[in-house]
Formats: structure tokens, sequence, C-alpha cells
């Protein structure tokens, strides 16, 4: 008896677990593919169908990206798995993605969010953001023993073990205003558990909902969530790191990646344009 799409969905997240891929990136090719499945056999899918569940007025152009490259995994598997040899994905060129440019957030916004957080778990969603640079499922899961604090000639260091995407795992040192931080937060566990599932810490999700609600309260336009990481490295720049430092901080393979998040101030274009000599 042949399985159903739920039944290979299963067993294609399943695989995707025993390969390492990241949770994050497993649940939403399952949620790409189930929202695919009300509208086409799955199994089965025809050239059109894909046009026509991509062509969907309501997708961005990079969720349509994104749900182009989620749909050629899932072929990918099933030709693997000899369920279905055919690729209609062959005859279906990928969408264009567009560039991607840096969108911090200013000082200023910054500065009225926080003010505006009136929680202190909202607040340190926005320090861990904006002040280490985490994406927010990053943020959702931090524990007080990711945190070692060092104390030296009266003065702290600190530095942050984090697990973040692809589930790779880093140190990255603190600001002190993260050390002064964890002086408010638990020592051990999580520090955002969740409201429902005992024992299990908030999602990314929840965390995103929060900056979004704060981002609006502070009346504060043109800013998202991931603003906040953009803030962090655009800063790290404009204070003079070094772009290859501002990379490893934000524990990025590719310096391309890097320069997506990286807005370089019109004041550091023009002092680099005034050190080339005057030959005339």
């Amino acid at each position: 008896m042949t399985d159903t799409y739920e039944q290979n969905l299963e067993h294609w997240a399943t695989w995707m677990t025993a390969t390492n891929q990241a949770t994050r990136t497993i649940n939403a090719r399952i949620g790409t593919l189930t929202r695919l499945s009300r509208q086409a056999n799955i199994l089965a899918l025809t050239p059109y169908e894909i046009v026509e569940f991509l062509a969907a007025p309501h997708l961005s152009q990079i969720t349509r990206s994104t749900y182009y490259g989620h749909i050629s995994a899932w072929l990918k598997w099933l030709r693997a798995m000899r369920i279905s040899l055919d690729d209609p994905l062959t005859m279906i060129p990928a969408p264009k993605r567009p560039k991607a440019g840096p969108r911090p957030c200013s000082d200023d916004d910054l500065s009225r969010m926080i003010a505006t957080a009136n929680r202190r778990r909202t607040r340190a969603y926005i320090l861990l953001a904006a002040y280490a640079g985490l994406r927010v499922h990053e943020v959702a899961k931090i524990r007080g023993d990711d945190f070692t604090i060092s104390e030296t000639n009266s003065h702290r260091t600190g530095m942050l073990t984090i697990t973040g995407k692809g589930n790779k795992t880093a140190m990255i040192p603190l600001h002190d205003t993260l050390i002064t931080l964890t002086d408010t937060m638990p020592k051990i566990d999580y520090w955002f558990p969740s409201y429902t599932r005992p024992g299990d810490h908030v999602s990314g999700q929840q965390v995103s909902m929060v900056l979004t609600s704060i981002i609006r309260r502070a009346n504060v336009h043109g800013v998202t969530p991931h603003s906040l990481r953009h803030w962090y490295g655009s800063t790290l720049v404009s204070q003079g790191v070094d772009i290859r430092v501002v990379q490893e901080l934000m524990r990025h393979d590719w310096l391309t990646s890097t320069q997506i998040y990286t807005a370089v101030p019109a004041k550091m274009q023009q002092e680099a344009i005034n050190r080339l000599p005057a030959m005339a």
C-alpha cells in the first residue's frame, strides 16, 4: 500500500532530522509543502500547479524564492527515495530573489523601543537582539548558564555561548549592557520560559510578535525585529570595527552575508573619498 502524502512528509521530516537539518528549516519546509498539498497532489506535482502556487498575489518576492527552494528540496527527496522521478522544476526558472540590503534601525529608534518596553522580559529581548546581534529564535532559547562572567581588577567581562543558524555553536564577547542584564535574570535554566509548555522556552515567533508590538507602540517606522541585528552589525562598522571581525561576531560563514547587514554611513564614505590624493 502506497504511503499518503502526510506519511511521506513525516518520513521527509525524519530524514532531514537524521541529516542534521536545522529544526527551523524542517518546520518551514513542511509548512510550505503542507500549504501546497491543499491545492495539489504533492506526490505528483505538475509545473502549472507549482507556478499557480508561487504566483499567489499575497506572496512577496523573497517568499516566492524561499518556497521554490522548499519545493525543490521536496522533489529532490522524492527522487532520492524513488517515490517520484519527475522534476517539474526543470520547466520553471527559479524566481529572481531581490538583492538584500542593510535595514538597521537608528539609534533613536532603538532608544525609543527600550524606553517603551515596560516589562523586564521584553526589554531583555531588545537588548539581546541589539547588543549581541541575536536572531529571534536564538533570543527565545537563551539560558542563564549560556553566560560566563569573569571579574578582574573590579572590571567584569563576559562571554555568551550560542547555538544558532545551522546548529553552529559560537562564543561571543558581551557588551557591558548585557553583563548588567545578567544580574537581573536567572543564573540557570531558560530566561524566557514558555507560558503554556512547562520546561520549554518561548518560540522565536513569540519573541518576534512581542518585538513587533513594541516597534508599533514606540511609533517606529520601517523597522522589523531583525533590524536590531542589522543595527548591531552596522553600528560595529560605523565605529571602525574591521569587517572580518564583524563577520565573526555575527557568526556568518561568508563575508557577503555580513555585507547584507552592515550599512556604511555616508560620513565614513566621505572620509574614505577624502583620502584620495589630489592629482590635479
